[in-house]
């Protein structure tokens, strides 16, 4: 029977009753080759797999979960009904699991008549932000965890009561509240807690030293500079860095009351630079050297015997290894004089990177200098390659090696 395209009735499938055969892998992967006349078994069971896939997405909509399936992050599948889209690179894991969220609308409870119980999860459908109304306790619910077995909602409704009990235990907040932008005068001192909003301008370029006393701790204010206002860091009034701060205009300072006389300053730069700078630790690792004792010619290495700086020790000055220290990011750089040739550079024993000087002239100077990550216990070295390295004087060569991170 002819099927009408678009339609969602099943096709028939070719060879329900036939001989099927199905291929080895090898077979599969290769395909009909040229000249090949292929067993009519091959290609019922072809056909027949086809017509079985097509009837499981005419049938289903989305394909059921399967066991053996490896899903990636937004696989779609169904499962009791429920369409889940996977959140993981996974195989094996059934819905609901962590694995997998809800794909359709976030079931609601309409009809409820009492409070949900941590047995409302996501096994029955719920998912976060799923809504639960208890039309008897005339309360409305929230899921803010859908764990199976744990679930948990919260009540968004409140009574007269529970309000007025609210509104008398943060009497001390309302002020910090109140989003509305008010405007205070620099001044060494200044009151910035009686203002109608927590959000100020501070004008002016009076120097500050502390502010009047908050009214409790934990009170916060943002403080807009609109100049060059200094903020002078000491016992009560702690500034992050640890330092004294000229404000520029946009610049942004967030004060927290620590105690009623003891503040705490976090700023925010309006041009978005570090208000302390970072700094680069080269410190831990530092050499800096040349050889002084004679030419190296082709296959041997090239041992800075005179240690200008070794800070850490890492470099060997007998056998011109450098030994990594600690995982992290590397400056490298080395300079000589050859009559042509290559010096390269080995890391672990194998070359790493080179620097050609030039195809067999003599004084011919060069350098190359780059960044590498190395893993604790990483070793470096120079190795004259080819050509001959000179090193009669020790301006003709260098090396340098800096631990940057």
């Amino acid at each position: 029977m002819t099927k009408e395209i678009g339609n969602s009735e099943l096709i028939d499938t070719w060879a329900a009753s036939g001989a099927k055969q199905e291929p080895d892998l090898s077979k599969k992967n290769a395909g009909w080759l040229s000249g090949e006349r292929p067993v009519f078994q091959f290609f019922n069971w072809l056909l027949n797999l086809f017509g079985i896939k097509i009837n499981h997405i005419l049938q289903n909509g989305i394909p059921l979960w399967n066991a053996g399936t490896a899903y990636v992050i937004g696989n779609v599948v169904n499962y009791n009904s429920v369409i889940y889209t996977a959140i993981a690179n996974h195989t094996n894991s059934a819905p609901p699991s962590a694995n997998w969220k809800i794909s359709n609308s976030v079931k609601d409870k309409y009809d409820a008549t009492t409070a949900p119980t941590a047995s409302n999860d996501s096994s029955q459908g719920y998912a976060l932000g799923s809504r639960w109304y208890d039309a008897v306790g005339n309360e409305v619910y929230v899921l803010v965890n859908a764990t199976v077995g744990a679930a948990v909602w919260l009540k968004t409704t409140l009574t007269i009561d529970e309000l007025g009990v609210l509104a008398t235990q943060s009497a001390n907040l309302t002020i910090g509240l109140n989003e509305k932008i008010s405007t205070v005068a620099s001044a060494t001192t200044p009151d910035i807690w009686t203002g109608t909003g927590n959000v100020i301008n501070y004008t002016g370029t009076t120097t500050t030293t502390g502010f009047a006393a908050a009214p409790q701790a934990g009170a916060r204010r943002t403080l807009i500079c609109a100049g060059a206002v200094q903020f002078t860091n000491g016992a009560n009034m702690i500034i992050d860095g640890g330092a004294n701060f000229t404000a520029s205009a946009g610049d942004r300072v967030h004060v927290i009351a620590v105690t009623t006389t003891q503040f705490r300053l976090e700023i925010v730069k309006a041009d978005g630079t570090a208000v302390v700078a970072p700094s680069v630790n080269i410190g831990a690792s530092y050499f800096h050297g040349n050889r002084t004792a004679g030419n190296v010619s082709a296959t041997n290495d090239f041992i800075c015997n005179n240690a200008l700086v070794n800070f850490g020790s890492n470099y060997n000055t007998t056998t011109g290894i450098y030994t990594a220290p600690a995982t992290g990011l590397y400056l490298v750089s080395w300079s000589a004089m050859m009559n042509g040739g290559v010096m390269a550079l080995y890391k672990n024993g194998s070359s790493y990177d080179t620097a050609e000087f030039g195809d067999g002239d003599d004084n011919i100077m060069g350098s190359k200098t780059l960044m590498l990550f190395l893993t604790s216990g990483d070793t470096l070295k120079l190795v004259v390659t080819s050509g001959t390295a000179q090193a009669a004087s020790a301006q003709k060569n260098n090396l340098f090696i800096s631990r940057m991170t």
